[in-house]
């Protein structure tokens, strides 16, 4: 229904105003066909909110929607999972309407080095990473335990506190 103005005349039944309870904040968001058979009620989620930059929120996948719609925003359209977050916490600053972002939790490693996807070079079937020494960049062979799009888990061949490159060198003859 429209929204009320000045000089408008109520009836009985209309929606006047809309007061939200901040005492349990919900956030609603749209995963793809494909990642849908990854996600569980339950699974953890940490959420950021734009107007409040200081703080990560933690929630939990509360419901998972079981029809897929299809989102015409690009060609050819995908198509989208509704998926209902509820926050453990709240902040004052929370309103509703507000954008967020998520990250939704699938698997957990503990202890494990993270370094940026961007700085594994793979050749002849085995992946590299460019460490620092006192003379340069020199590849080094490593065992990966995990990938993501932005971050990957190393098993092995990298020790913590060691500088990797994040953007590999130019490939030299003879080197990886």
């Amino acid at each position: 229904s429209p929204e009320f103005r000045r000089g408008d005349r109520p009836w009985s039944g209309a929606g006047i105003a809309e007061l939200p309870d901040l005492s349990s904040v919900r956030m609603t968001l749209r995963v793809d066909e494909a990642d849908r058979a990854r996600l569980a009620a339950g699974g953890n989620v940490r959420v950021r909110v734009g107007a409040v930059p200081d703080r990560e929120f933690e929630a939990r996948i509360s419901e998972i929607s079981l029809v897929a719609t299809p989102d015409f925003t690009s060609f050819p359209p995908v198509r989208n999972f509704d998926v209902n977050v509820a926050l453990r916490d709240s902040d004052q600053r929370l309103r509703s309407g507000m954008s967020a972002s998520a990250q939704i939790e699938l698997d957990r490693i503990e202890n494990a080095l993270i370094v940026p996807a961007t700085s594994l070079v793979e050749r002849d079937g085995v992946t590299h990473l460019y460490v620092a020494s006192g003379d340069g960049l020199h590849p080094r062979p490593v065992t990966v335990l995990r990938r993501g799009r932005e971050r990957v888990a190393i098993a092995s061949g990298v020790d913590e506190g060691e500088q990797v490159a994040v953007q590999p060198p130019p490939a030299i003859d003879g080197e990886p």
